[in-house]
């Protein structure tokens, strides 16, 4: 089982509209959710992280025609790429951002 790793460490010196131009490439659904967290640290880690997965399937499983309109959650709110055999985790503490990323193979991810 291959499993890749993105990570990252967001900073305040990443000009807004950066992350503004993140947030509307993403799919509308990610975006409304993401847009319902008050709180600006945690919309840029949120976006952070989905920023990661999309950079994900653009590269190593950019064979595999999967996008972020794929994602979607279970009845257990669990993330999913829907009609995938991809499988992925993202998590987040203090600055750090991280998403791994694998097929055929549930897995869980935790920066902490």
């Amino acid at each position: 089982m291959t499993v890749h790793v993105f990570y990252t460490e967001i900073s305040p010196q990443i000009m807004p509209d950066i992350y503004d131009r993140l947030l509307q490439s993403f799919p509308e659904k990610i975006g409304t959710k993401i847009l319902k967290y008050t709180n600006e640290r945690e919309r840029h880690l949120r976006i952070t992280g989905k920023a990661l997965l999309q950079y994900a399937l653009r590269k190593p499983y950019a064979r595999s025609g999967v996008t972020l309109d794929q994602y979607d959650y279970t009845d257990t709110n669990q993330p999913i790429l829907q009609g995938s055999d991809l499988h992925f985790s993202i998590s987040h503490s203090g600055n750090m951002v991280i998403c791994a990323i694998t097929e055929g193979n549930a897995l869980g991810v935790d920066v902490e």
